[in-house]
């Protein structure tokens, strides 16, 4: 017995299996005790193991999802900042664009301005915004000169105060020691426009030596041309809406500034002037 031990084994493993496959592989209608015991038994494990894989599959399908997501994203992010800056760009040439033609219109309507377009290249400005200086890139080499008219189209912007190399300082009308000899527009009354110097804002006055000839709130303030400075037709500012006050020799106005000082960006500096001939006795 023990010497055919080996060789029953091998049999039993050998033919049981081929017994077993051959039973249990035949058409029944129902499954057999070995076929429910083994179902009762893997069926756990095989809902067990569905279910971590489908879990898993699901895990990694929203993973890859999600990073095609903020790829996406992140493409759509960087296509928006490229078209915010391409909008940027046209509209801030859109306004360069219509300043310089402003500029070139004003030229057109002042023949007798001789003057050359500089580009504000600083600011000096007080804690509260306040544009103190400005400061252009056009020099000596330019024709610039100290004392010099220095206007936009909406009006007068100050005189050249220093030149240094091919740039210019710029003193504001309404900065303290600025003062412009001006005429209440289209009315005989005559004064002077002083700069404030406050720090804070734009400020500037109109004193005029007459009190008995009135001014009026929203009065236009132009250049007489009488201090050899500034050419005269140029607006300065207007009366606000605030009774005179009492000054040395007359009356004091606050006066608001026809320049915004705050937005400019390209200014006129006159040069020199081309005295016109009324047509009436031009040869």
């Amino acid at each position: 017995m023990q010497k055919h031990r080996a060789t029953i084994v091998g049999f039993v493993s050998l033919v049981l299996p081929a017994v077993l496959l051959w039973y249990h592989g035949k058409d029944r209608p129902e499954a057999t005790v070995y076929q429910r015991t083994l179902s009762r038994i893997a069926s756990p494990a095989q809902d067990a193991v569905g279910t971590v894989v489908g879990a898993a599959r699901d895990v990694w399908l929203d993973y890859i999802w999600l990073v095609g997501v903020q790829q996406d994203n992140r493409e759509f992010v960087q296509r928006n900042a490229v078209l915010s800056g391409m909008v940027q760009d046209r509209d801030q040439l859109k306004k360069e664009n219509k300043r310089l033609k402003a500029l070139l219109a004003y030229k057109g309507e002042r023949p007798d301005l001789v003057t050359i377009a500089a580009r504000i290249v600083a600011k000096d400005v007080s804690p509260f915004h306040r544009v103190l200086k400005v400061k252009v890139r056009a020099g000596a080499a330019d024709g610039v000169r100290r004392y010099q008219a220095v206007v936009t189209p909406n009006g007068v912007v100050g005189h050249v105060e220093r030149v240094v190399g091919g740039y210019a300082d710029v003193k504001l009308a309404v900065d303290a020691g600025s003062r412009i000899s001006v005429n209440v527009a289209d009315r005989d009354v005559k004064g002077v426009v002083a700069g404030s110097g406050d720090k804070n804002d734009f400020l500037a006055s109109f004193e005029t030596s007459d009190p008995k000839r009135e001014v009026r709130p929203g009065d236009m303030l132009v250049t007489n041309g009488e201090d050899e400075r500034y050419p005269k037709g140029l607006v300065v500012g207007t009366i606000r809406d605030l009774p005179g006050r009492p000054a040395e020799a007359g009356l004091l106005f606050e006066v608001e500034p026809a320049v915004n000082y705050g937005t400019l960006d390209e200014i006129l500096i006159v040069t020199s002037t081309i005295e016109r001939i009324p047509t009436e006795i031009a040869p």
